[in-house]
């Protein structure tokens, strides 16, 4: 499933999928009626913020963010 990302984009990605003879389905980036990996994305950040009431949004680290989930 490709939706435009710029990993999904890259001549190396492309290559590789052509090689392993991958078909690709192509979907329109940021639609979340679409990819239902979306939703739990969604549901994983509305219950970060809930947990962690004291961390601004979009100002957990990476590390943190491994920690809490």
């Amino acid at each position: 499933m490709q939706d435009n990302a710029p990993d999904h984009r890259a001549k190396a990605t492309e290559l590789e999928l052509d090689r392993r003879g991958v078909k690709k389905i192509f979907w329109p980036p940021y639609s979340p009626d679409l990819n239902p990996i979306e939703h739990v994305w969604n549901l994983m950040k509305d219950w970060i913020q809930e947990q962690y009431p004291e961390y601004e949004k979009g100002k957990i680290s990476y590390k943190l963010l491994r920690k809490m989930v």
